[in-house]
């Protein structure tokens, strides 16, 4: 774990006999493959987290025949798993698996045979982009079923989340929860799984079969004219592919992972003539080296709805307002997710009039981007495990058409007065696994303070460091699902309400996530173990007195019972009194020595006497 490995390593042969729990997480490993393997036979639980796994090929687990966990999660750039992974067409029958996770990663779509499922007890696939075509039938459909197979086994370990599964594709059902198109899905329409589409075979040598010629290889460089496919495969294995050029075509989504799928990875630029643009409706080139975009790469697309960008960590300081022209603005999907960007220009998607969902989540982003101001039909916005660390009002525009927010597993510390006060109508905020968000500030909705109007249905704030929520910062009797779980909480009076949400809401088996950390007295309770007595009427009628009187009130009271105050005041008036005595014996003392110097006065200075008076007579006043 935490290591640099590249590939799976052939020194844990040694351990083939012994071996029941193996541990990849945190490696650099891309690619999952049966190289021929025969050991770790005993093998029953697999995790290989938070790694740069971006395939799993053909059989690559075949040889793990007792395997009952499987653990993938964030694995962000996994986006293939190959349906005979688990052994199910060359065994005959998957490994059979208790657990499954893929939790937070790239998969669009997963095969019916790939799995037992139905005896896979837990099977995680939350936040993936799920496509929602036939190839995902099975699953669809299995919500409207009088005995369902698959879906009552959709529950990480402590929870079922079947209901919360959204489309991300196509753009027509993108946020439509799996079970409201559950039913009759796709019972109508042909498909056909093992439908083999043609490969071009192009690049080869003079030894090599039949070879298209639509496509050519020169100077690092796969130059292609009248496509209507990307399936290509490119014969001769020593050619290094750099750049393409696609000249002509009638193609209507093009994945750079399907035309040069096992080059993909170098290639470094791409130019795109007129006549793709007049077809082209997606573009998908995630897991590319790409780098610095010329400002005209997209100018011919004029119809892209979709444009895939992920993984490409050599263009963050390439995107520009010239690279999204006027051009893409027919653009509604736009991925910019772990492309290595730091900042972003405030006018960079001032083009994309357009554009409904963006995501710039797996990037160093140190300040929630104002970049969004410009995008007045967004509606979903990924910014999740960045570098941001304050979400504030300042700075930002309002837009109306924001509905989901995705936050999560990032550096955010605290939220703001009115942080979302300029997105009235969101309906979903998703702040899960912040560890170090310890403040929400209570008019964060511009409820508390500023009465503003909120939309907002779910609300998640799982695994943070929250040791209060205050009960003013939403409507939560108007909310469709919050949680709150694994947050070490301060349960005082001020979070009973917390406290009796949870007790109403939930099941006994979810309230072990949901416990005291302070005071010391409850510490490491749950809230279902805290007594009868905690926080009760007349503790919570005391309590609310003293937090609500006034500070005159407060003067008042204690004035009239404190003994320290009556010492004061006794202080106060033993310093008035000395203070009128001093100043009388210094006024005393003052006129005693005027007197006595007149009186001197008067005998040295007898022969003036008349002069004296006379001149007090003359005084005109």
């Amino acid at each position: 774990m935490n290591n640099p490995l590249t590939a799976f390593p052939k020194a844990l042969n040694a351990l083939s006999g012994s071996l029941e729990y193996l541990d990849l997480s945190q490696n650099n490993i891309t690619v999952l493959q049966n190289n021929g393997r025969n050991f770790l036979k005993n093998l029953t639980y697999f995790m290989i987290g938070s790694s740069n796994l971006q395939q799993i090929e053909d059989c690559a687990f075949c040889s793990f025949t007792k395997l009952k966990q499987i653990s993938l999660s964030n694995n962000n750039n996994l986006s293939f798993i190959h349906k005979n992974a688990f052994g199910a067409i060359s065994l005959g029958k998957p490994i059979q698996l208790d657990y499954f996770s893929i939790h937070s990663c790239n998969i669009s779509s997963l095969s019916e045979k790939l799995l037992d499922w139905k005896n896979v007890s837990h099977i995680d696939i939350r936040h993936n982009p799920l496509t929602c075509n036939c190839s995902m039938a099975w699953l669809i459909n299995d919500y409207n079923a009088s005995k369902p197979l698959y879906v009552n086994n959709l529950q990480s370990y402590f929870e079922s989340y079947k209901n919360e599964l959204r489309c991300t594709n196509p753009p027509e059902l993108k946020n439509e929860h799996l079970y409201k198109l559950s039913g009759d899905f796709c019972l109508n329409e042909t498909f056909d799984l093992k439908k083999e589409e043609k490969v071009y075979q192009v690049c080869g040598g003079e030894n090599d079969g039949e070879i298209d010629l639509m496509c050519v290889c020169e100077n690092e460089n796969l130059k292609c004219t009248s496509l209507e496919d990307t399936n290509i495969k490119i014969l001769n294995k020593t050619i290094e592919i750099k750049g393409i050029q696609i000249i002509l075509g009638n193609i209507t989504n093009l994945n750079l992972k399907k035309l040069v799928p096992e080059k993909q990875h170098l290639i470094e630029s791409l130019h795109f003539y007129h006549k793709i643009g007049s077809t082209l409706i997606e573009l998908d080139l995630n897991f590319n080296a790409l780098k610095n975009l010329p400002a005209q790469t997209f100018t011919h697309l004029t119809k892209l709805n979709v444009l895939k960008l992920h993984s490409n960590r050599g263009i963050g300081n390439s995107l520009s307002s010239e690279l999204f022209s006027s051009c893409l603005a027919s653009l509604e999907h736009l991925d910019l997710s772990d492309c290595n960007i730091t900042s972003l220009k405030d006018n960079v998607f001032i083009n994309l009039k357009n554009l409904k969902h963006l995501t710039l989540s797996n990037n160093p982003l140190s300040t929630f981007p104002t970049a969004i101001n410009s995008l007045s039909s967004l509606q979903i916005f990924e910014i999740s495990n960045t570098d941001i660390t304050v979400f504030k009002h300042a700075g930002l525009k309002p837009n109306k058409n924001l509905k989901y927010l995705y936050a999560y597993s990032s550096k955010l510390q605290k939220i703001d007065d009115c942080a979302f006060c300029n997105f009235p109508n969101l309906k979903t905020v998703d702040l899960d696994h912040n560890k170090k968000l310890s403040f929400i500030h209570e008019n964060a909705f511009g409820l508390a303070h500023s009465h503003r109007s909120t939309a907002l249905e779910e609300f998640y704030v799982n695994g943070c460091n929250l040791t209060v929520l205050s009960e003013n910062l939403l409507n939560w009797t108007s909310l469709k699902k919050f949680k709150a779980s694994d947050n070490p909480f301060i349960c005082d009076c001020s979070m009973k309400w917390v406290i009796n949400y949870v007790k109403e809401k939930y099941d006994s088996a979810k309230h072990s996530h949901y416990h005291c950390q302070q005071p010391t007295e409850f510490e490491g309770k749950t809230f279902l173990e805290l007594p009868d007595s905690f926080c009760n009427e007349s503790t919570t009628t005391s309590s609310l007195q003293i937090s609500t009187t006034t500070s005159s009130t407060i003067t008042v009271t204690e004035s009239s019972t404190s003994p320290k105050d009556g010492i004061l005041i006794l202080i106060i008036v033993f310093l008035s009194v000395a203070f009128i005595i001093c100043l009388s014996v210094f006024g005393g003392y003052y006129f005693y020595y005027r007197n006595q110097r007149i009186i001197q006065i008067q005998k040295g200075n007898e022969g003036e006497e008349d002069l004296l008076e006379e001149d007090f007579d003359t005084v005109n006043f």
